[in-house]
């Protein structure tokens, strides 16, 4: 800060120069903050996604046990209560695979499958599935 001390004359202020590293140390520290904030939110919806879908695939799996056929679209014949989840829409079921879908709400857009085949497989297709947070959560 310059003070400048005359008898008639008294400036207080910040020089350009001052307001110019203060907001380059801004930038680094938005730039350090910002990519750790979006993949915390991405590993939430991961989470989520990968949840929901487990879920989802055991109770096909079980009606298919006790029925000899896989639930219609909308999975309200499973013996589970299909909430919304925050990040997706309400999930659908293939009654000819047995497979889970989820489709993203909002952001980045992809749906998550879940198939009954084997081990369980979650798979990612749409643009929204580029992130490295995503590619790690989902075997694409």
């Amino acid at each position: 800060m310059i003070i400048i001390n005359s008898r008639n004359h008294r400036a207080c202020g910040f020089t350009i120069i001052e307001l110019i590293i203060v907001l380059i140390i801004m930038g680094v520290i938005a730039t350090l903050v910002i990519p750790r904030l979006i993949s915390t939110n991405e590993s939430a919806i991961c989470s989520e996604a990968i949840s929901t879908l487990s879920t989802m695939r055991s109770a096909q799996a079980r009606y298919n046990l006790e029925k000899g056929t896989f639930a219609g679209t909308d999975c309200s014949a499973l013996d589970i209560a299909v909430n919304t989840p925050k990040f997706f829409d309400t999930p659908t079921c293939d009654s000819g695979t047995g497979a889970v879908t989820l489709s993203r709400v909002g952001g980045p857009v992809y749906t998550a499958t879940a198939a009954q085949t084997g081990s369980p497989v979650y798979t990612c297709t749409g643009a929204g599935c580029t992130t490295a947070v995503l590619r790690s959560c989902f075997s694409n």
